[in-house]
């Protein structure tokens, strides 16, 4: 069962398959055949054909005719570092992620399977350093997860502020409170209108069965809560000019 991240909890998640990412997300494995795969991977476990140690060993090779990224250069699916002492390659779908690394000179694999694409892969690095004898290491959230917080939040200040806005527009228009409709205002009124529809279309265009299956549901409700907020900016500056006309 995968899982995956949205307004602050985690809830199961049933994804798609897609096929186009099954090389790099769908292989079904577990501990102890990945415990084997990462030893043939270091060479350690021999019984192979000899063709694919060879084979292994190449594609470990990173390829430094193009520039690196990370100070990490691609060979075979594997980014390498230039002394080719740390491999590492990741993986993942919308509910599963992997990472595993390697450190040939250390003769040591860490492989991190996790049910969860909003976890901190980077974990594997952490493992390491407890390895290396430093136990106290601390979990960081992954950017996924801090992608999920800022947009639940900023859903739930907007939507506030749209609600508030919304009702003083009201108010407004009850209490016919007189203030002129300048032409600053109008072009304020203008402006969040333009905003407003602009939000609209960006709604309609994006393909959301796609990208609320990648992502965290909080990205639509932030771009919900930004075009309610725009609208009410809209609507509240507006009352203004009711105002001014029933002065008049």
């Amino acid at each position: 069962q995968g899982y995956r991240s949205s307004f602050f909890i985690t809830t199961p998640f049933n994804a798609p398959d897609y096929a186009g990412n099954k090389p790099a997300g769908y292989i079904i494995s577990n501990t102890k055949d990945m415990a084997r795969w990462m030893g043939i991977q270091m060479g350690i476990v021999q019984d192979i054909p000899e063709i694919f140690h060879r084979a292994i060993e190449k594609s470990h090779r990173g390829d430094m005719s193009v520039s690196a990224v990370n100070d990490m250069y691609y060979a075979a699916g594997w980014s390498v570092n230039a002394e080719q002492t740390f491999i590492e390659h990741t993986g993942g779908n919308p509910n599963f992620s992997t990472e595993v690394a390697i450190l040939p000179n250390e003769r040591t694999a860490i492989c991190l399977l996790s049910n969860g694409a909003n976890t901190n892969i980077n974990l594997v690095l952490k493992v390491k350093n407890i390895l290396n004898g430093n136990l106290t290491q601390s979990y960081e959230i992954s950017g996924t997860q801090l992608l999920d917080i800022i947009l639940s939040s900023t859903t739930i200040i907007l939507c506030l502020l749209a609600v508030l806005l919304f009702f003083l527009g009201l108010r407004k228009r009850k209490t016919n409170e007189q203030q002129p409709m300048t032409k600053k205002r109008t072009i304020v009124t203008i402006i969040f209108l333009i905003a407003t529809i602009a939000q609209c279309i960006m709604f309609f265009a994006f393909d959301w069965s796609t990208i609320l299956i990648w992502q965290t549901y909080s990205v639509l409700t932030a771009l919900i809560s930004s075009t309610l907020l725009t609208a009410s900016i809209t609507w509240f500056v507006y009352t203004h000019r009711l105002d001014a006309s029933v002065r008049k």
